[in-house]
């Protein structure tokens, strides 16, 4: 019995913190990041869920997750949100899509045939701000549409089946493959905000008030 306690004393005491992160940032920019603190700290387990903004800002005001990240800023009495960075959008198309070679504009980009992600979404809210911005009420916008992954926009835009909005880091590779291609718009200024967010009156344990710190 000694030496198994001897043993078991060995053993690192592993520290869950629960995660909710909208879908883009959850599958192409969290897992390096989580990585990177683990080196740090290997008494720490992490487990991560995707999902859209909406939920993700539920999850955390109902102790679901411990924090969450969101790809918006969001004004909540309850909720501490920190902008960690800006992040780039890009108008993805088909190579074989010949309309978006021609000179458009965001009138012009919205007549054509959008795949967008679901109302949840927070890309699709930056999406739908933008184009209000810029005068084109976003009911103008011609959707084909609504697919809730961004492997499923790509693929259907990869098809030619409508063009999309979406994070670069989601499409950098099929960008770099030539899989995809992507267009800028004259005076439109695509970005979206890679957001923090935790409760604003909760006591977290030690090990969760130290990684919200490294974020």
């Amino acid at each position: 019995n000694m030496m198994k306690e001897i043993e078991d004393s060995k053993k690192l005491e592993l520290k869950e913190i629960k995660i909710g992160s909208s879908n883009s940032v959850c599958e192409y920019l969290i897992p390096c990041t989580l990585y990177t603190y683990r080196r740090k700290d290997k008494n720490i387990r992490f487990t991560t869920k995707c999902d859209y903004t909406k939920n993700v800002i539920d999850s955390v005001k109902s102790y679901r997750t411990d924090v969450g990240f969101i790809t918006m800023e969001i004004d909540d009495p309850d909720i501490i949100c920190t902008k960690m960075q800006d992040h780039e959008l890009v108008i993805i198309y088909s190579p074989e899509n010949q309309e978006m070679e021609k000179d458009v504009d965001i009138k012009d980009l919205a007549s054509m045939g959008f795949i967008m992600g679901p109302e949840e979404s927070g890309i699709r809210k930056v999406i739908e701000k933008t184009f209000e911005a810029n005068g084109v009420p976003f009911e103008d916008v011609n959707v084909h549409m609504e697919l809730g992954s961004m492997e499923a926009i790509k693929t259907s835009v990869m098809e030619n089946h409508g063009i999309s909005i979406v994070p670069y880091a989601t499409a950098k590779k099929e960008l770099f493959t030539g899989t995809l291609k992507s267009k800028k718009i004259d005076g439109l200024n695509l970005k979206c905000d890679i957001c923090l967010i935790y409760l604003k009156d909760h006591k977290y344990d030690d090990h969760i008030q130290k990684f919200i710190l490294y974020m």
